[in-house]
């Protein structure tokens, strides 16, 4: 932020922990908000690592959706390394004594000017692609720009966002495009979010 306070979003594997340590530890070792926005490894096994041995490494505050492991259970049997990242995750903020933030639709917080917005949720009624779908959307701006994150959210909760109250909010400057850029949301809800590609697709 302008007044270097760190924000960090998702992270990575558990192999990229040390990496990401190295480079917290250069910005200070201090982070004022953790957010994730669901609890794939590849989003949240290196903090889960970190966790385990904060060492010098400081963290205000960890700010999530998580859903709920018994969902998890039910509608996702596939999904047992992710039911083990909710459990861990939530143990090692506890132990850490870092609050664990679970955010709801339409929530609105602020770290040092730089606001954040949740447009979208845990989706337990979605049962396809069950946990990207569950992933948090949110929009986050400063005085000088604006970014859509969407997490690895399917079409099914693409649609849903796009049909929902916070339609009007998805537009932003820049865009993360969701899981890694392919299956992710549908071109409509691209087309909601950023201008230019309403103009590249000629669409309305």
């Amino acid at each position: 932020t302008v007044n270097e306070q760190v924000i960090v979003i998702d992270g990575g594997n558990e192999a990229e922990a040390g990496y990401l340590r190295g480079f917290l530890g250069a910005l200070g070792d201090h982070v004022a908000l953790w957010i994730i926005s669901h609890p794939h490894s590849d989003h949240v096994a290196a903090l889960n690592a970190i966790l385990d041995d904060p060492g010098t490494l400081r963290i205000d505050a960890i700010a999530t959706a998580l859903p709920e492991v018994e969902w998890l259970k039910e509608h996702c049997p596939g999904e047992t390394a992710t039911v083990t990242h909710v459990e861990r995750l939530r143990a090692g903020a506890e132990r850490c004594g870092i609050p664990l933030r679970e955010l709801t639709l339409g929530e609105t917080f602020e770290i040092d000017g730089v606001h954040s917005k949740v447009l979208g949720v845990c989706n337990p009624e979605i049962h396809a692609n069950g946990v990207n779908n569950s992933s948090m959307v949110w929009r986050m701006w400063d005085d000088r720009k604006s970014v859509l994150f969407t997490g690895d959210i399917g079409a099914e909760a693409s649609e849903k966002v796009l049909n929902g109250p916070y339609r009007d909010e998805l537009k932003a400057d820049y865009l993360q495009m969701a899981h890694h850029g392919q299956a992710g949301a549908t071109e409509a809800f691209y087309v909601a979010a950023v201008d230019c590609l309403t103009k590249a697709w000629g669409t309305a």
